[in-house]
């Protein structure tokens, strides 16, 4: 066993989509964001670990998503963060 460090940055192209229920009415958007993260792997045996990855999103730009009669019901925030956890394998 033991830690694996690491850390990362890029750019990412996402999607968002919405729909209305009951009300109709669907919208689709398009967003690019740079993004900073780290990984962590504790490696549990020599080729199976345990992985944290960390990451910090920028957006640059916040589509609105509105409905008739209710205005806007969604908007991406300026920065936000998400967490990945799962399981690493190392094959080779």
């Amino acid at each position: 066993g033991g830690w694996e460090l690491g850390a990362c940055a890029g750019i990412e192209v996402d999607g968002l989509a919405g729909a209305g229920s009951g009300q109709g009415g669907s919208a689709v958007a398009v967003w690019a964001a740079p993004m900073a993260g780290a990984h962590a792997v504790y490696w549990v045996l020599p080729r199976f670990g345990l992985r944290l990855d960390p990451d910090v999103v920028f957006p640059l730009t916040r589509p609105a998503f509105l409905l008739d009669g209710t205005g806007q019901v969604h908007r991406p925030a300026f920065v936000f963060g998400r967490i990945a956890i799962g399981f690493e394998a190392r094959i080779f």
